[in-house]
């Protein structure tokens, strides 16, 4: 999967060879959830809002915290989240610390 980098927030490109499962897994998700939650409009967003345009992040983020919550029994912040998601990363991809590093601290290297 790749991202053009004007597709991307801090516009670099990203570019990730998926596992087949993690493959079929999104492909579910675009084929089968996605277009209900679209509600008929024509958008690009992977997870659009309830109007125009993508999802609110502190809504979004309040999404991401009850489902953490409900799967494993934990509290967690997105924040928290995504530092161990790097730390997983880190884990089985040692010293590819440029993949996981926030895009503040890109701003500032």
């Amino acid at each position: 999967m790749h991202f053009a980098p004007e597709d991307v927030k801090n516009t670099v490109r990203l570019q990730f060879a998926f596992k087949k499962y993690l493959t079929q897994l999104i492909d579910e998700y675009v084929q089968d959830f996605w277009p209900t939650l679209l509600r008929g409009r024509k958008e690009d967003y992977l997870f659009p809002g309830l109007r125009d345009g993508a999802k609110g992040k502190v809504s979004f983020s309040g999404q991401i915290s009850k489902r953490i919550y409900k799967a494993a029994g934990v509290k967690m912040t997105v924040h928290q989240f995504r530092h161990g998601a790097g730390a997983i990363i880190l884990k089985n991809r040692p010293g590819e610390f440029e993949l996981v590093r926030g895009e503040r601290s890109r701003r500032f290297a």
